[in-house]
């Protein structure tokens, strides 16, 4: 697909990390995903259709290339910043304390995203995709051009990669809603009515980030889309961060 012609690469290989693996080579995508097992051994567990590379190998990837998160916050601080330094990266991590009690991220438990960000301050961190369960990637997953699609807030400080993170969540299948800046990623958290609700609508979720929060959240208008996700009209300078020119 042409929103992922620079790559895409996942860092993580435990249920959600293969989950996202599974889904974006359903829609013709071929991933590199990265854990911490060496790249030899995380590739018999991940066959021929994604490619196993090693966490610092990500740094030699295009620029363009984004990055999922999708590992325990508590092991973020063992990847190297310039793996993801002047990428976007998106963050579909929660703070669950059986693993991460002992880390920095128990002092907010619903603003991890922020810690995220202060641990990679040259990264365009974004929050999504991160309440819904790995199983529901494929399942809950349906085309534009459904009448019905599921939901999902997408939060960032930065307008343009809030932006190129809602073309790959229109792509992976499923209908993005600008939830404002990465501080209102604390909206959609473990515990919240957003994350214990289920399925719910683009429109749905917007009228409940409007109510708990202060931004005008809404669906995002992607424009005309073809049969390519990545054609979509693109705001100004969204193409640095996806489908951009070489």
């Amino acid at each position: 697909m042409d929103i992922f012609r620079h790559g895409v690469a996942i860092i993580g290989a435990g249920l959600m990390g293969l989950s996202l693996a599974e889904r974006l080579i359903s829609i013709g995508t071929t991933p590199y995903v990265a854990a911490r097992r060496p790249a030899a051994e995380l590739a018999a567990t991940l066959g021929t259709q994604a490619r196993a590379i090693d966490v610092a190998d990500i740094a030699d990837l295009p620029p363009k290339a984004p990055v999922f998160l999708a590992i325990p916050l508590s092991a973020l601080e063992t990847i190297p910043a310039a793996a993801l330094d002047g990428r976007l990266a998106i963050d579909v991590a929660n703070y669950w304390p059986r693993l991460d009690a002992a880390g920095r991220f128990a002092q907010d438990p619903r603003g991890t995203s922020l810690v995220t960000q202060e641990l990679f301050p040259a990264t365009r961190v974004v929050k999504t995709l991160n309440h819904l369960a790995y199983s529901d990637l494929s399942f809950d997953a349906r085309p534009s051009s459904a009448d019905y699609r599921r939901g999902q807030c997408v939060a960032a400080d930065d307008a343009e990669a809030r932006f190129a993170a809602a073309l790959i969540v229109d792509a992976l299948g499923f209908a993005p809603v600008d939830a404002g800046a990465l501080a209102n990623g604390r909206l959609f958290g473990p515990g919240t009515q957003i994350f214990n609700g289920g399925w719910r609508t683009a429109e749905q979720l917007a009228r409940i980030l409007r109510r708990l929060g202060d931004h005008q959240a809404a669906p995002f208008d992607l424009g005309e889309r073809g049969d390519c996700p990545g054609r979509e009209r693109q705001s100004a300078g969204s193409e640095k961060y996806v489908g951009g020119a070489n």
